[in-house]
Order: structure tokens, then C-alpha cells, then sequence
């Protein structure tokens, strides 16, 4: 966005796309209040983030981030920031995960009960179908 190139055209959203959209849709949640992000430490994860972040503080001014996490890129252990998640006690984590972060990350926290305590919200690339294949029923309930 910021050398915008008249050349250059996409057939999918790109990251700033999701974030606006998930960003309106956030602000209709009055309940999501305390916001926690955990994503991969990379140009992606943050950008992803700080766009939503940005876009939502200027739709709501009575939310407030309680934690943020970047593991790095295909982290092997969740442990310490799903317990660092659980202390903070979000009303909704916003992950930027994509892939095989995304399985390792839900099947790491299902023991914690990690959603059943808040909303888990990947709105750009968690849900794509290879994720939810390697999930199959572990698939975390509400997840938006």
C-alpha cells in the first residue's frame, strides 16, 4: 500500500482487506473488550495485527490489548504463551497463525480448555482447508 503499483493486481484480499473486515466485524462484539494477540514473529504476523489494531481503536475507543505474544515461525512448544494467555484472561485471542502454527497452536491449548474460556478469532488464513483437515474433530467449538 504504501508504493502503490498500478501494475500489480491480486484475486484474493490481501492483509490490510482482512484486517478492515474483521475489524468491522469486531466492533460489533460490545463483549470483546480485553483483546490478546499471539502470532508469528514476521513482516506477516505483525502487519496483519497492527492493521486490525489500528483499525479497530478508531471504530471502538473502550477496548484495551492485555497481552501480545510472537513466537517464532513454526514454534515446536505453545506452553508458555497459552499459560501467559490463560493469566491475562482475554475476552477474545486474535491469532495471525496460518497452517501448521495454526494446528500446533489449537492442539497444544485444547488441554488447557484455552476455548472454552475465550473467542478464538483467525480471520485471515487459519481457516483454510488444510488446517481444517488436520483438525477434524479437534476443531475448537465458536471458532470465528
Amino acid at each position: 500500500m504504501e508504493k502503490f503499483q498500478p501494475y500489480y493486481f491480486r484475486v484474493s484480499n490481501n492483509t490490510y482487506q482482512s484486517a478492515a473486515a474483521a475489524a468491522m466485524y469486531a466492533a460489533d462484539k460490545k463483549e470483546w473488550k480485553k483483546y490478546y494477540v499471539i502470532g508469528p514473529d514476521y513482516e506477516y504476523g505483525h502487519r496483519v495485527w497492527e492493521d486490525f489494531w489500528t483499525l479497530l481503536q478508531k471504530r471502538r475507543k473502550d477496548v484495551e490489548m492485555v497481552g501480545q505474544a510472537w513466537p517464532k515461525l513454526y514454534e515446536p512448544d505453545y506452553t508458555p504463551f497459552i499459560t501467559a494467555i490463560l493469566k491475562a484472561k482475554p475476552d477474545v485471542l486474535v491469532t495471525s497463525f496460518w497452517g501448521g502454527d495454526t494446528v500446533a497452536f489449537i492442539k497444544q491449548a485444547l488441554p488447557y480448555k484455552l476455548f472454552e474460556k475465550m473467542t478464538f478469532f483467525n480471520y485471515d488464513a487459519g481457516g483454510n482447508y488444510e488446517v481444517l483437515e488436520a483438525l477434524g474433530k479437534d476443531m475448537p467449538r465458536g471458532w470465528c
